[in-house]
This record gives structure tokens, sequence and C-alpha cells, in this order.
């Protein structure tokens, strides 16, 4: 987990926070899961110049509701360039929005199974153990703050679908990583189930 004390809403109201990118898909939002330097903001940016809107860079505001993961603007500059940096967040609206869906992207050094690009749905505790890693830390003094944090996690691992995206780095293959993204996000219906397209 991540610690990022420049961000006071964690944990404030049922508030958390994921190292992610945001993309608008649809009526929601899919957050893109990754280590620094895997490309979050570069995924973001060449997906903004296919014509989506960016809703978030690196941290992605959520909360639980009883409609589901809900998730809120929250200033950014994106992190790759700056004509991209100027134009980001500015299309994507100021109103709360679902968060549909969570893409953990992986960076690896050889292909798998001869493809550059592997996608496959991750369920149950495995969907957490993915999520987890992206969200940002929480005080381990306080039990009530740890108990809302893991409960708000574990719903969310089970809510929404968790994609993991396997992708081998080559900035020459950049565009099938985003053909597959895109594929991904066009193919999120409105009750946020991943539809094969």
């Amino acid at each position: 987990m991540l610690s990022f004390p420049e961000l006071p809403l964690q944990g404030q109201g049922g508030v958390e926070i994921l190292h992610a990118s945001g993309i608008l898909a649809g009526t929601g939002v899919v957050a893109l899961c990754a280590r620094s330097g895997t490309g979050k903001s570069t995924m973001a940016t060449h997906l903004q110049q296919r014509g989506y809107a960016v809703w978030a860079d690196d941290a992605v505001v959520w909360t639980s509701s009883e409609a589901g993961a809900i998730t809120f603007p929250f200033p950014f500059r994106l992190g790759v360039g700056k004509a991209a940096s100027r134009a980001a967040g500015e299309s994507a609206g100021s109103d709360p929005r679902a968060l549909k869906a969570i893409f953990v992207l992986e960076r690896i050094e050889c292909s798998v199974g001869g493809d550059d690009v592997a996608v496959g749905l991750v369920s149950g505790s495995s969907a957490l153990t993915s999520v987890l890693p992206h969200a940002h830390s929480f005080s381990l003094c306080d039990d009530r703050r740890r108990r809302d944090f893991v409960t708000r996690y574990v719903q969310l691992a089970v809510t929404i679908p968790v994609v993991h995206v396997r992708f081998r780095h080559d900035l020459g293959k950049i565009g099938a990583l985003c053909d597959t993204l895109e594929r991904l996000l066009d193919g999120i219906d409105s009750g946020g189930r991943i539809v094969p397209r």
C-alpha cells in the first residue's frame, strides 16, 4: 500500500483513494491501477487522444454507497506532456460517477503465449489482492479505520470487475495495448459487466 500524506480526504466520511488514473467509460469511470512507472499516465494520455475523457491521474477518490462504488472528481494534472496536462480534467465533468471497473496494469519482459497483451478477469480473493497494493495507506493505529478500510476494499473487489492486463513493455507496441484497453472500455455495459467485443 502507498502513502500519500498530501491527500487529506482519505478515510474521512468513508472516502478511499486508489493509486490510479481514471478514464470515463460510458456513464462511469474505470481505474487504471499500476505500480509507479508502469505507464498509467501514458495510457491515459493515449486514450485521451483517442477521444476518452481522463477523470483522474494518480489518485482515484472513491467511496461505497448503496448503489455501488462512487468516484469523485479531484483536481489533477496529467503526468505526461504539457499539452495533455492542460487538457486533462476539463471535459471530465464535476459530478460523481460510478466506479465501473478496475484494470490492474502490469508490465512484463516477454510476450505471454506469443501475445504482447494478455487480459484476464480476476475474482474472489485474487481480485482483492490485485487491488489492495494500489490502495493509499491508512493508519495501523486506528482499529476502526482499519476495519472500515478493509470492509470497503473487500466490497469493492467483489462488486465491480477487476481485470488484470499484462503487457510487454515496448513503446512500439503501445498501439496494441491501447486497442485492447479501448475494447475493454467499450465492453463495459451499464451494469458494470465486461462484455466481450
